[in-house]
């Protein structure tokens, strides 16, 4: 989540601003995990433990609402189909690695079933490695 939100912020400040918002978003964000625990132990020294929940509700819908009024879409979107051949091949391609080294750490290396899943792999990733350099727009 913490890229997506750089990137974010990268498109939506101009070059001269980006430093200061990166800034404050690195505060908030190494801020929020030191303050959470200090904030629950308050919450449950003065009240029962689910008002801990009623607490991040209420915050929860005060961001939503501040969300829906204050958020504006920064891109131009486009329609675009996807490509399933390049969806098939990657989801082969790194869900068979993924799969082929785990099973190896208890099947060893020596087993054939995992150099079949490996090579497959590999050669899955080669092709979707081929095909996404050739199309000028990949996976769409």
């Amino acid at each position: 989540m913490i890229p997506l939100m750089q990137v974010v912020l990268l498109v939506a400040f101009p070059v001269e601003e980006r430093g200061t918002a990166m800034g404050i978003f690195g505060l908030v964000t190494g801020f929020s995990p030191a303050i959470g625990p200090t904030l629950s132990g308050w919450v449950l020294s003065h009240y029962q433990w689910p008002a801990i929940f009623l607490f991040v509700l209420i915050a929860m819908v005060i961001n939503l609402l501040t969300s829906i009024k204050g958020v504006k879409n920064l891109t131009i979107t486009e329609s675009a189909q996807l490509d399933i051949p390049s969806v098939l091949l990657s989801t082969y391609a790194f869900g068979g690695l993924l799969y082929g080294f785990s099973r190896a750490s208890r099947l060893g290396f020596s087993n054939v079933f995992i150099w079949l899943i490996l090579l497959t792999s590999f050669f899955c990733t080669f092709c979707l490695y081929q095909k996404t350099k050739s199309s000028s727009y990949p996976y769409a």
